[in-house]
């Protein structure tokens, strides 16, 4: 039996769920990959592919990175970057409909923590802060950081949301591992500051 077409909000036209594994890119997250278990648009000259989860992703959500006003997937194009990883705003995305905060797709669905405790790149706990008003350098890549960032409170450092997301997270390593995970993770991020590939397969979502 043929499966039905479900209306989702991340798409204009219905979408059928699929069994199918392909090799594509992912209209919602727009990574590149294979896909399992997704959702495909079967209307012509629209054939595009959403992950599962993408596809599925709700048409409002809370925002713990923006608490004031609830955040509303949309298709419409938004000027500037996403204002949580920095990286290109692509559509679908999720932006405030009273201010202008907007995030993509991924940031929307997996926000950053507000915490880390034990973070790979640094020796303290680092926190989430959303707006700072001057301009400072992340203390893995150097370069400027503008809009959201993690800090130390007690060394006054600063660190790219996405430079964090490369280090992954480690709550037991000793600290003698930790620094030597922290500088092969350096040497990546020396080579292709912001290399998308690596940036997007570390925030793929499940296929």
């Amino acid at each position: 039996m043929a499966t039905e077409a479900v209306d989702l909000p991340i798409h204009e036209h219905p979408l059928f769920p699929s069994a199918r594994c392909i090799d594509d890119e992912c209209d919602g997250c727009h990574v590149n990959g294979f896909m399992y278990a997704g959702y495909f648009c079967n209307e012509p000259y629209c054939y595009v592919w959403f992950h599962k989860d993408c596809a599925e992703a709700p048409g409002e959500i809370s925002h713990s990175s923006h608490p004031e006003h609830p955040l509303l997937l949309t298709n419409d194009s938004k000027d500037g970057p996403c204002d949580l990883c920095g990286q290109k705003l692509l559509t679908p995305c999720y932006s405030c409909p009273t201010c202008e905060f907007k995030v993509d797709l991924t940031c929307g669905m997996k926000p950053s923590p507000p915490a880390i405790e034990h973070p790979l790149c640094h020796d303290h706990a680092i926190v989430f802060l959303k707006i700072r008003e001057e301009k400072v350098p992340c203390e893995l890549c150097k370069e400027s950081i503008e809009g959201p960032s993690y800090s130390c409170l007690e060394c006054d450092m600063y660190f790219h949301v996405n430079c964090v997301h490369l280090s992954e997270e480690d709550k037991s390593t000793p600290l003698g591992k930790k620094k030597s995970s922290l500088r092969r993770f350096l040497t990546i991020s020396t080579l292709g500051h912001f290399a998308s590939s690596v940036t997007l397969d570390a925030r793929s979502p499940s296929s």
